[in-house]
């Protein structure tokens, strides 16, 4: 919240490594075990939710599949050992993503 804000002190690279932890970390509260495995990642929460049985707790959050997908395919460069922190980061590029995040666990009451 503090980066959209315009407040936050943490570099755009962090900020970016943190999007997928804190949506993987809402839906693992969210949808404990077994409606999804131990500590899913983003990846395997996808599919749960696309693969979730219409009526069913998951099948309430296929409106997010495509930003979830898209959150997961953005984090996904940010989370390997070969990243190059030099290489700036667009911050409206960022910016879209963490607003997508905070939309997906605060803004929509379907999920709440």
């Amino acid at each position: 919240q503090a980066f959209i804000d315009g407040i936050s002190t943490k570099a755009p690279h962090d900020l970016a490594q943190d999007l997928r932890p804190v949506v993987e970390g809402y839906f693992n509260r969210k949808y404990p075990h077994p409606l999804l495995p131990r500590s899913a990642n983003l990846g395997q929460i996808i599919s749960a939710i696309r693969d979730a049985v219409d009526g069913t707790p998951l099948a309430l959050a296929k409106p997010y599949m495509a930003k979830l997908t898209a959150l997961n395919n953005y984090g996904a460069q940010f989370h390997h050992d070969d990243i190059n922190k030099d290489v700036p980061i667009n911050e409206d590029e960022l910016l879209r993503h963490a607003i997508m995040a905070l939309e997906i666990i605060h803004g929509d009451p379907v999920l709440h």
